[in-house]
């Protein structure tokens, strides 16, 4: 199946090396395990309603600045 949304792509503004990071994590560590599998399929299941909570005007990024404060690299 195709995944056309990713909420943590819009939140991070399509930062390349961060998106990379959390691929790996998901194709190497939770893609190893039924609960790894899991948690990816119910993250992608739920991505709309993930990326309009983040888009929303009562959750903020700047309220929640350890979501993607400094520099990963």
């Amino acid at each position: 199946k195709l995944i056309e949304e990713c909420p943590l792509s819009s939140a991070l503004n399509e930062d390349k090396y961060a998106l990379n990071i959390l691929r790996r994590f998901r194709d190497k560590s939770l893609a190893v395990s039924n609960s790894g599998m899991l948690i990816t399929s119910l993250y992608y299941s739920n991505a709309r309603e993930i990326i309009n909570i983040l888009n929303s005007k009562r959750y903020s990024i700047s309220k929640h600045p350890f979501i993607y404060e400094g520099d990963m690299r």
